[in-house]
């Protein structure tokens, strides 16, 4: 049969030329749309459940939130491990899945599982939540955010509020994680004694404060014509506003405000680590996540084109600087592959030349 085809190709040497021209089309074509990485990515399909619940303890966290997830989670059909991580205030349950499971399909199953385990969570426990759907080599983009005339706060509210969500938009991304700097918030510090001479306690603080900070609606006022919009805000902006919230009114009408009780102040969020960049001090990072499944190459090249356009509208004196670029990786890497290629075809066309006497 193969001596038919030789026979068949030189006869017809026409048609096998345009038929060979057509096959390194096809494969130029291919190869333009074959996804590129430094790596095959092997990693088994994984659903990680997160929780949080500021205040417990690892123990705590165990008893009341983990081992309800893990009931609740044991028999998914597919399953093929189930592991978990209990820490202050956060529980982390990882769901491993038998290979060749649909990831979409198995983060469905999951959420209608904890649809009904949100009931057996204690109070204070936040809403059970997904982690991305990403692998082990999803990282593919690594920067921090650099200033001498910035603070770490600043620089942390540049990351999460100007940064983040423009690289978010990014085809293939799927999540940015941040790291590092000073998270602001605005503390409320109350004084015990002053809360005992007005007869209040700190649970009646904190729902006061919860209950103040919002827009509500109050419907309309038809005049004429017109229609007025009725809108009471609420909303807490600064620490003035936050000082002024009435948390008790005295029998004579006199209202009792957060600033008699307790003083207002804008603070950092208490730190569960710290990172750092060549030994130069703490960094405030962000680790760019690609969707599973992408073509890492491509989705490198476009974070790399947003974060410079990202890079023009920041302040003066704020510089991102890239730290991890899966590209540089997988450009080694396929340099390192042609140039073996390369020596093979020698090295074939060599003993082909001297042993048989024909390439």
């Amino acid at each position: 049969m193969l001596a038919a085809l030789v026979q068949a190709s030189i006869r017809h040497k026409l048609v096998a030329l345009i038929a060979l021209g057509l096959l390194l089309l096809a494969g130029g074509w291919a190869a333009a749309k074959l996804p590129l990485d430094a790596m095959p990515d092997v990693s088994t399909v994984q659903v990680a459940v997160l929780t949080k619940a500021p205040g417990l303890s690892p123990i705590e966290v165990e008893r009341t939130i983990t081992l309800p997830l893990e009931n609740s989670l044991n028999g998914v059909p597919g399953t093929d491990e189930l592991r978990s991580v209990s820490r202050a205030g956060l529980s982390a349950v990882t769901m491993v899945f038998k290979d060749g499971t649909n990831p979409w399909f198995a983060r469905q199953l999951v959420i209608e599982r904890l649809r009904t385990a949100q009931a057996d969570l204690p109070p204070n426990a936040e809403t059970p939540e997904l982690g991305p759907v990403s692998s082990g080599l999803g990282e593919i983009y690594q920067f921090v955010v650099k200033s001498d005339h910035h603070s770490p706060m600043q620089l942390r509210t540049l990351l999460d509020w100007e940064i983040v969500p423009k690289l978010r938009q990014v085809p293939g991304v799927v999540e940015v994680n941040t790291m590092g700097g000073e998270l602001k918030q605005f503390q409320v510090v109350v004084d015990r004694s002053r809360l005992k001479l007005y007869h209040l306690t700190l649970d009646q603080v904190v729902e006061r404060l919860r209950a103040s900070n919002l827009n509500t609606g109050g419907g309309y006022l038809d005049r004429g014509s017109e229609s007025f919009i009725v809108r009471g805000e609420g909303l807490l902006r600064n620490e003035d506003d936050i000082a002024s919230v009435v948390l008790h009114t005295e029998r004579d009408g006199t209202p009792v405000l957060v600033r008699q009780v307790a003083s207002v102040r804008v603070g950092q969020a208490l730190p569960y680590g710290v990172i750092t960049t060549n030994g130069q001090g703490e960094a405030v990072t962000g680790i760019v996540m690609m969707l599973l499944g992408e073509n890492s190459h491509k989705v490198v090249h476009a974070v790399g084109d947003r974060v410079k356009e990202i890079q023009k509208d920041l302040p003066p004196g704020v510089k991102i600087e890239v730290v991890y670029d899966r590209s540089d990786f997988v450009g080694r890497t396929l340099s390192t592959v042609l140039h073996n290629l390369l020596e093979g075809v020698i090295v074939v066309t060599v003993v082909l030349a001297l042993f048989l006497g024909t390439i």
